[in-house]
């Protein structure tokens, strides 16, 4: 949201013809036609981004654990190298 430029969105949803959503007899076409208004300016100016989220570093994982690990990848490595 930090990089929303508010003035140009501000403008854009200014110009957008609202007084077209008012033209549908239905109000399921008109609160369509509002999300697809709304959804568009959005979409435009603050598009979603993706981001991974990862878990905090678990509290028993030693120093002495990683290592262990690393040991551990190390040898599945080598030995799946040798079995090719």
């Amino acid at each position: 949201m930090k990089n929303i430029i508010l003035v140009t969105l501000n403008h854009e949803a200014a110009n957008t013809q609202w007084h077209t959503i008012n033209n549908n007899v239905d109000l399921s076409d008109r609160m369509h036609a509002l999300n697809s208004s709304i959804l568009l300016l959005l979409n435009k100016h603050a598009p979603t981004k993706r981001t991974r989220v990862t878990g905090l570093p678990s509290h028993w994982i030693t120093p002495d654990i990683m290592t262990l690990m690393a040991e551990r990848d190390l040898a599945h490595r080598n030995f799946k190298k040798a079995n090719e």
